[in-house]
């Protein structure tokens, strides 16, 4: 049975991430799936994809938003897909009103809450979601943003049964030169306001620049978006500067956690954020904001800590109970590992979407 999984780009994003870890899964499973996605310029995780075997196809032209509509329709004729996966509103608004031709089966995966939208995404996102055949959402609180009924399928990934012990091949700590003994607080996730990197520095810069000779780093791993300028301005300004490092992007950022020793994120909004649960994979304890599905994937005071959104002073708080009980830290990394491993397994997700692909006769 024939598979198309449709996001906008494949760049380096929690969404982007999610579809090509799915796409690769369905393959082993068997299927016949390809991925397509509309913007040539976001491309990074291509090379991912094929290196699996999995066909990918850009329909991007030139001008994305001219091409992608009738690139779609000749992919749709020649194939004869049964079943489109889209992924984010705007490819799920062009596969919606093309079902109404090609007749396939259309599910559509919410991977953030519906407010964070576009106005005119969101009128149009409301107004044709009625020709999905499917919902789902990759969070329970995402799910509730939604003004309709969304399955919820939490997102999946690869969590070994055993927790691994060793730190990582070192190309973090040697690439920026932390000490090995350092306590390095990670956080992995795109330079963009809604991430709200600007509280993390400032919380870090409060929580440890008053305990001389604390050793303890910061390093913040994502593409450079929109704030990349202002949010290393502003580090410099902070006593604790020297300890404050811009990894930049890195394809596999997964790879470089098991060389911290907690992950961090100060988001305003999100989903429920790959890079999260990679890092309780790998066995970290999280300090992050009760915002989409953290604040359920991190059980507060046994995995982690969950902070109000915007709290400053509550993160302050946070990051220095979890620095100065390093028992605490890593019985919280343990545990962290055994909640990934029970309920956002890869092998649970793909069974449950192809559940969706596949509905019950009757």
């Amino acid at each position: 049975m024939k598979i198309a999984l449709v996001v906008k780009g494949l760049g380096l994003g929690g969404a982007e991430k999610h579809v090509v870890d799915l796409a690769i899964a369905l393959k082993h499973k068997g299927w016949d799936v390809s991925v397509l996605y509309f913007v040539r310029a976001q491309g990074e995780l291509v090379s991912s994809l094929l290196k699996e075997g999995v066909e990918c196809i850009c329909l991007d032209d030139g001008i994305w938003w001219l091409s992608a509509i009738p690139n779609s329709m000749k992919f749709l004729r020649e194939s004869k897909v049964e079943i489109v996966h889209a992924h984010l509103p705007v490819p799920a608004i062009v596969f919606r009103f093309l079902k109404l031709i090609y007749k396939f089966r259309l599910i559509y995966t919410e991977h953030n809450v519906i407010d964070r939208l576009h106005p005119v995404t969101k009128f149009v996102h409301k107004c044709s979601r009625f020709l999905d055949d499917s919902s789902v959402s990759c969070s329970k609180a995402v799910a509730d943003s939604l003004p309709w009924r969304s399955l919820v399928v939490d997102n999946g990934i690869d969590v070994p049964e055993e927790l691994q012990t060793t730190r990582g091949s070192g190309v973090l700590r040697r690439g920026l030169s932390i000490a090995k003994d350092s306590i390095v607080f990670i956080c992995v996730a795109n330079l963009w306001p809604k991430k709200n990197h600007k509280l993390l520095i400032s919380a870090f810069d409060q929580a440890f620049k008053e305990m001389p000779g604390s050793n303890v780093d910061l390093v913040l791993v994502g593409q450079d978006g929109s704030e990349r300028n202002s949010l290393e301005t502003f580090a410099k300004s902070q006593a604790m500067r020297h300890r404050i490092h811009f990894y930049g992007a890195y394809p596999n950022a997964s790879e470089l956690l098991p060389e911290a020793d907690v992950f961090c994120l100060s988001s305003l909004y999100e989903g429920l954020p790959l890079a999260l649960l990679e890092s309780m994979a790998v066995g970290l304890p999280a300090v992050v904001t009760d915002v989409g599905g953290m604040g359920s994937a991190v059980v507060d005071g046994e995995t982690g800590f969950v902070v109000a959104s915007g709290d400053l002073s509550g993160y302050v708080g946070a990051l220095r109970n979890i620095f100065q009980h390093s028992e605490l830290r890593k019985a919280m990394g343990v545990k962290a590992h055994g909640v990934a491993l029970e309920r956002y397994s890869q092998v649970r997700m793909v069974d449950s979407l192809i559940g969706e692909y596949l509905p019950a006769e009757g």
